[in-house]
């Protein structure tokens, strides 16, 4: 089967914001048409960073290179672009640092400012930090982030499960509120558990979120495993967007917990249905890949 890309936009919580980053407006910059579906995150202050963690074999972070914007490093072992040491921004894939150039004038908008290809079919972190050693081209945006997966071989079976059915469990149930379309909850702790099976090996999974100022921050366990923490807390609200990542999921039956911990009272946490896809039994059986099963699965949720 084919490559697959997804993307993410800046806004979505996969992405770990830390430090002074900042959603802008037209207000704030008259240039944010310019960015995809207008919306871009940025930051001018030493040490903030933003961390994606993602499984594929590419990756290419998005953004702008403009007049008041440095020269950034990432980590290839400290390749040089263009013989300059001036920083002005770091990327470290799996630990590993090169060195770019992120000033432009005129400048140039959704361009890729980061891109690794040939990776290992495996687990990667990213983190992109402002080093910001320049206060006149201090600033560094991220617009959006692809990356590509490889998929086994084999045929795929689409599931919707609505929020309202027996897959999902909530509790406390009184916390709860549920009608026609979606189950929500403004309740500290409050949670909802999907209980999911797959035949053979799963590939991965992705969940979707509606962000925006009513929402705030979550954990996300799937098997009782380590909770990653993300929060869903942004400028303007928007749907569909993906909140979680996950793979290599093996046969069997799956869990997947989703807690609201809000860190403002009042924020919500939502579930509209989820999607779940897997290769169909002829597919799984007929063909082997790297020693492995050729099946994968999806879980997607969106709130």
């Amino acid at each position: 089967m084919s490559a697959l890309n997804h993307t993410i936009d800046d806004i979505s919580p996969l992405i770990q914001y830390a430090g002074d980053w900042r959603q802008s407006t037209p207000a704030s910059d008259p240039e944010i048409s310019q960015y995809l579906n207008t919306t871009f995150t940025t930051c001018n202050t030493a040490g903030s960073s933003a961390t994606f963690t993602f499984n594929g074999t590419a990756i290419w972070i998005f953004g702008a290179k403009r007049p008041n914007h440095g020269q950034y490093r990432q980590v290839s072992n400290c390749v040089v672009e263009g013989g300059s040491i001036v920083i002005g921004f770091s990327v470290s894939l799996d630990s590993t640092v090169t060195i770019l150039h992120g000033h432009a004038d005129p400048p140039i908008y959704q361009t890729p400012i980061f891109t690794a290809t040939n990776l290992a079919d495996t687990t990667h972190t990213i983190i992109i930090t402002n080093q910001q050693v320049n206060a006149s081209r201090s600033y560094l945006d991220l617009d959006f982030i692809t990356w590509t997966s490889t998929p086994r071989k084999g045929g795929k079976q689409t599931t919707t499960l609505h929020s309202s059915e027996s897959d999902f469990s909530y509790a406390p149930q009184a916390a709860w509120s549920t009608n026609s379309t979606a189950s929500s909850t403004s309740s500290d702790q409050a949670s909802v558990l999907l209980t999911f099976m797959v035949a053979w090996a799963a590939r991965w999974g992705v969940p979707y979120s509606t962000v925006g100022p009513d929402s705030g921050a979550y954990t996300v366990s799937i098997d009782n495993g380590q909770p990653s923490t993300s929060n869903a807390n942004k400028l303007n609200t928007t749907n569909q967007v993906p909140l979680f990542f996950a793979s290599a999921l093996g046969p069997g039956n799956h869990t997947l917990n989703i807690t609201n911990t809000p860190r403002q009272g009042g924020q919500v946490l939502g579930i509209d249905y989820a999607v779940a896809a897997r290769a169909d039994a002829a597919s799984a059986v007929s063909g082997y890949v790297d020693g492995s099963i050729a099946f994968h699965s999806l879980v997607y949720i969106r709130i």
